[in-house]
């Protein structure tokens, strides 16, 4: 890898001088990627350009969307069928609006390692804005031969990994979400809500200028520095700086700006949220030291899919009615001694370093929050609250 910190801007390519090479002069060995969703590439794309959404290279783990296509043999071949060659520049682009598919793409091209990737600057408002039209029907694209892929695992992350180092000296890590998703409280499919603990904020918009050109220079810079991130020509060469979303697109506008900026070990956590959240022996945090669970966790882990100690905070009379199996009782009332509830929790857990879920009566119930609070004041590593209360477990 490279320990240069130095700005790498020519990773931009402006409108002007992608008109020129692919419609003008039309270049053969010029590949524009539009990298939205479908139904946005039918709208209106780029004259040529091959539609390469972010779903169609990823696969599918436990019914969601995980990490990269982990078959180079099938990612090659669908590149070749789009028409892709890796001697190929590719254009990646995508909307400012949008998600920050292009940053995805991008990470993704330096993920196999291909020689010549470069961004639209501005996307395609940028194209348009410039007079450029566009092309509603899609491309037809002339299938070629890729080339053998090979994956730079230097540019990825995986959950277990990102758990294990996210608070190690040398690592950053970065929430590209929204401030909400970041605390819980909005999730996207997320089985669990909240941040990686130690995860900084910096929500993927930021990292565009106004006009949905990407911020550079000093400017950029600043708002890293602003978001927490160590911006010296040290940490730039030598920090590990890792990005996460919900399924590593946003977090790709991330990787993209570190890029920019002269970051020599940028990441993406391509398996993001979608996959972390899902395993509870990995922690979250949705400000409180917990996190955040939905209804469809439990009933899995329920089903034998985990090691958890579950603990019920209704009434002694409730828990012996009904519980979830296996489920340990701590009946609490909202005005219980945070003192007296945590030497009641260490008998009933004595192992904090266990996956810890909090279940009550419903999302009403203030003394399950509140076990869940002194549960992770007390040290324990990995603590989660089921949101909708015992409804969820039963």
């Amino acid at each position: 890898m490279s320990t240069s910190a130095q700005a790498d801007e020519s990773i931009l390519i402006d409108a002007a001088t992608l008109h020129q090479k692919v419609v003008v002069e039309k270049a053969l060995d010029w590949v524009v990627v539009d990298a939205r969703d479908k139904v946005f590439y039918l709208a209106g794309h780029i004259p040529g350009a091959v539609n390469l959404p972010w779903r169609a290279t990823k696969a599918k783990q436990d019914g969601v969307w995980a990490a990269v296509i982990n078959d180079p043999s099938k990612l090659a071949k669908m590149l070749g069928d789009a028409g892709i060659a890796r001697s190929d520049t590719v254009v990646v682009y995508g909307d400012p609006d949008l998600w920050g598919e292009e940053g995805r793409a991008f990470w993704l091209f330096e993920y196999i390692d291909h020689p010549r990737v470069r961004v639209l600057d501005g996307g395609i408002k940028a194209w348009t804005a410039a007079g450029y039209g566009t092309k509603m029907l899609p491309a037809k694209a002339r299938a070629k031969t890729y080339g053998e892929i090979t994956f730079d695992r230097d540019k990825v992350v995986d959950s277990a990994t990102l758990a294990k180092y996210a608070r190690s000296s040398g690592w950053v890590v970065v929430d590209a979400r929204s401030p909400e998703e970041y605390a819980g409280s909005i999730k996207y499919g997320e089985e669990r809500g909240g941040h990686v603990p130690g995860a900084l904020p910096m929500h993927f918009t930021s990292l565009y200028a106004d006009d949905g050109t990407f911020l550079r220079g000093d400017h950029l810079l600043d708002t890293l520095k602003s978001a927490g991130i160590p911006t010296s020509d040290n940490a730039r060469q030598n920090a590990i700086v890792t990005a996460y979303c919900t399924g590593g697109v946003r977090s790709g506008v991330t990787y993209l700006a570190l890029r920019l900026a002269g970051y020599a070990h940028p990441r993406n956590h391509d398996e993001s949220m979608f996959v972390y959240a899902r395993n509870v022996a990995l922690p979250l945090d949705a400000g409180d030291g917990y996190a955040l669970v939905g209804d469809a966790m439990p009933k899995r882990l329920a089903a034998g899919n985990a090691k958890i100690t579950q603990i019920d905070t209704r009434t002694d009379a409730a828990f012996k009615l009904r519980h979830a199996e296996g489920a340990r009782s701590l009946p609490v009332n909202e005005d219980d001694d945070e003192n007296d509830i945590a030497a009641r929790l260490a008998e009933v857990a004595p192992d904090k370093d266990a996956p810890l879920v909090i279940y009550g009566i419903d999302a009403k119930d203030d003394g399950a929050r509140l076990v869940a609070k002194v549960a992770a004041l007390s040290g324990y590593s990995n603590v989660n609250l089921v949101v909708s209360g015992f409804a969820a477990v039963r």
